[in-house]
């Protein structure tokens, strides 16, 4: 089905105050699908919190896809928990909801 092209995200997201429990869940029931449809590499789940200029709520999450071609092509379930976490997500001054920048993997140990 892919490539394996390994790619590793950091995936900013500016969480709606209120928010928070909702998108911790969504982000737990999104890692467990993950591993379940073999699209990610087996390590820990790791989410960061932390407060904008603001004091607004936001989090950092790795995601260390097997291939880049996730992404592009996401399969239905998966498309689904993402429009879940846009839902829980607001734009604010400087940043999209969600901000997904590129990594490529040099280390894996």
């Amino acid at each position: 089905m892919f490539q394996n092209d390994p790619q590793a995200v950091i995936v900013r997201y500016q969480v709606r105050e209120g928010s928070e429990s909702e998108f911790q869940n969504i982000c737990a029931e999104g890692w467990q699908t993950y591993l379940r449809l073999g699209l990610i590499r087996e390590i820990p789940h790791l989410l960061l919190r932390g407060k904008d200029e603001s004091g607004k709520p936001f989090f950092l999450e790795l995601v260390p896809w097997k291939d880049r071609a996730v992404t592009g092509n996401p399969p239905p379930e998966v498309q689904q928990l993402w429009r879940r976490l846009e839902a829980v997500c607001e734009a604010r001054p400087g940043h999209r909801g969600i901000e997904i920048p590129d990594f490529q993997i040099l280390l894996n140990s």
